[in-house]
């Protein structure tokens, strides 16, 4: 019995080196493919980070847009939220390439749900300021968002939706009391 203990033990430890090396090697291997520059994912559970960045400056690299170095952002105070790169003074919108977003103050700057975020002034879908009623403002999904002053989807107000009983199906189909809708379009 003392036997098989040992070699249970001993198992466990060859394992456990296993993992730390193989962790040590992808960590390594992250780096070399970063050039050395620390990859930033604030936000878990997110898959990777379109952001590196080292003491010269921030880069955005995602997919095929490598846009290279985020000129004017500060690599010190920098964070991310979603798809927008911030720092103690700017907020930019990486999207394909990145574009500063003027006025949008960065100390209240929020990623709030799937494209959009705001501040403390104004909300943000797809890297654009969108015009709604900032107290009452909720997003129900990438496409489809409402106000007090009614429901939209992508950037388009729904024609006498009905906003106290409107639900969204998935990303293009939604319901209310009256209609049927695909894309924000009644369906008949």
């Amino acid at each position: 019995m003392a036997k098989i203990k040992k070699s249970k033990n001993q198992l466990f430890l060859i394992i456990l080196v296993t993992f730390i090396v193989i962790t040590i090697s992808i960590i390594s291997l992250i780096k070399v493919r970063n050039n050395n520059k620390e990859i930033v994912n604030i936000d878990a559970p997110k898959t990777e980070s379109c952001f590196t960045k080292d003491e010269n400056g921030v880069y955005y690299n995602c997919g095929s847009f490598d846009n290279g170095k985020i000129e004017g952002l500060d690599p010190i105070t920098f964070k991310e939220e979603a798809n927008y790169a911030l720092d103690k003074n700017k907020v930019f919108c990486c999207t394909v390439g990145c574009v500063q977003l003027e006025g949008a103050d960065s100390k209240t700057f929020k990623s709030i749900a799937d494209a959009y975020a705001k501040d403390k002034n104004n909300v943000y879908r797809n890297c654009e300021k969108i015009k709604v009623d900032y107290l009452t403002f909720k997003a129900l999904n990438i496409n489809y968002y409402m106000d007090k002053n009614g429901v939209y989807c992508s950037g388009l107000k729904i024609k006498n939706a009905d906003i106290n009983t409107f639900k969204v199906i998935d990303e293009s189909n939604a319901i209310d009391k009256n209609n049927k809708y695909l894309d924000g379009q009644i369906v008949k």
